[in-house]
């Protein structure tokens, strides 16, 4: 990785930071999404739809994750319609958020496994449905929302565009050829040296 490239970006970035923290752009809405997601999350709750509901609020009107022709949190929505399909879903959460202890490979396993579970349950509802399936993208973001500290968001092009700016050496591909532990190698890369900088940290 290239430190200066990266450092070019972070200046912009913090340059511009007042601009893009002015309404309708608010930077925070993403801060304060993750919050009230880690305020209302809690799997062994009794009433999961409802916590479920409460926990993703926000990210059903924002545009984090989905968008009008990607909207994976309405097909567990959906799921959860059905009373006999709620600990289905449940479960398939438990298992996709279980500690790994770093072990990047059994984590991504989790998520494909995760993607085919309520993928499988989505179609025997709608087998017409394409726009609220599960797919790697969905998955990582709800590791992200669960432990933000040790999981990273994904969009392809973003990303890919990302690493070519910083110049990221390894290659970690996308679609079917996509490498979890080389995209999470590469954000950690970029995270260790962001949280050295205190004037993008004070900037929040």
């Amino acid at each position: 990785m290239n430190r200066n490239q990266l450092n070019n970006l972070v200046e912009q970035y913090i340059e511009r930071f007042e601009e893009l923290n002015e309404k309708p752009n608010y930077e925070g809405y993403k801060w304060i999404t993750f919050q009230k997601f880690a305020d209302a999350w809690d799997i062994n709750r009794p009433d999961f739809k409802g916590m479920f509901d409460a926990a993703f609020k926000e990210l059903k009107s924002n545009n984090l994750l989905q968008s009008g022709q990607f909207q994976p949190i309405s097909g567990i929505t959906d799921l959860l319609n059905h009373e006999n399909e709620i600990e289905y879903v449940r479960e398939a959460f438990r298992e996709l958020f279980t500690e790994d202890d770093g072990n990047i490979l059994a984590r991504e396993k989790r998520i494909y496994k995760f993607v085919e579970k309520i993928n499988q349950k989505t179609l025997e509802y709608d087998p017409d449905t394409k726009f609220r399936k599960q797919n790697l993208r969905s998955a990582l973001f709800y590791l992200n929302l669960w432990k933000p500290n040790d999981n990273f968001i994904y969009k392809a092009t973003e990303a890919e565009r990302f690493a070519e700016a910083i110049e990221f050496s390894d290659d970690f591909g996308q679609g079917a050829s996509f490498n979890l532990v080389k995209y999470y190698k590469m954000c950690n890369e970029v995270l260790e040296a962001l949280v050295k900088n205190k004037e993008l940290l004070e900037c929040h």
